[in-house]
């Protein structure tokens, strides 16, 4: 479990304010864009690290960080700038943030159980293009 936690945070060390949604527009509301938006507002959001592990611990079927990754790896992603969802179905999503200091965008590719409490099977870091004109 701690590889995995290495290669998102690897995929992740350079990234460094929030990106305001464009125009007020909506995201999906499906249970894995819940479950994605919830896991990236908990890692850049203002909560301690014991809440942090304790949403991640609930929201994950297999945490992907230990807990004594976790500062380390909140404070290499502390500049990322969440764009948003950009595409989600009942049990997957994607999430757009942008790393502004290398002008570069990470999409976030989360699987997510078929039922309820629908906790992350799979979560994946990528490179990737800008998001499409009105996607959010």
């Amino acid at each position: 479990m701690r590889r995995r936690g290495f290669i998102l945070s690897g995929l992740l060390m350079a990234t460094g304010p929030f990106l305001s949604r464009a125009y007020g527009a909506t995201e999906p509301d499906t249970p894995a864009a819940r479950q994605v938006k919830r896991y990236i507002e908990a890692l850049l959001g203002p909560m301690n690290d014991d809440d942090v592990y304790k949403v991640i611990a609930e929201i994950e079927k297999t945490p992907s960080l230990s807990r004594d990754a976790l500062p380390g790896f909140r404070s290499n992603i502390h500049g990322l700038q969440p764009y948003g969802i950009v595409r989600a179905t009942a049990t997957e999503a994607e999430y757009v943030a942008r790393d502004p200091n290398l002008d570069a965008w990470i999409h976030f590719v989360v699987t997510v159980e078929p039922d309820p409490p629908h906790r992350i099977l799979s979560l994946k870091a990528k490179p990737g293009d800008p998001p499409p004109a009105g996607s959010n």
